[in-house]
């Protein structure tokens, strides 16, 4: 008996089709109680840019902090171990 003699192939499926994900978020927001929701208007470059180099700035200083957090949890587990 052979490895491909165990393996059992159901060549008679229908191949799947990929799931689609559900679309984007977009910036939708609900109008006064009638249920309707109404897209807001786009920002500018000056705006999106803004936004891009804010959330940069974020990203770059949690990874300094975690880098740090860590640094200092790798200092602390030496130093148990110096003593």
């Amino acid at each position: 008996m052979t490895k491909s003699d165990t393996f059992d192939v159901n060549r008679s499926r229908k191949p799947v089709k990929p799931v689609k994900p559900p679309p984007a978020p977009s910036k939708l927001s609900r109008s006064g109680g009638s249920g309707r929701l109404k897209k807001e208007p786009s920002v500018g470059q000056e705006e999106l840019n803004r936004r891009v180099e804010a959330f940069i700035n974020k990203f770059n200083e949690d990874m300094r902090l975690q880098r740090q957090e860590s640094l200092n949890r790798y200092m602390e587990m030496i130093n148990r171990g110096a003593h």
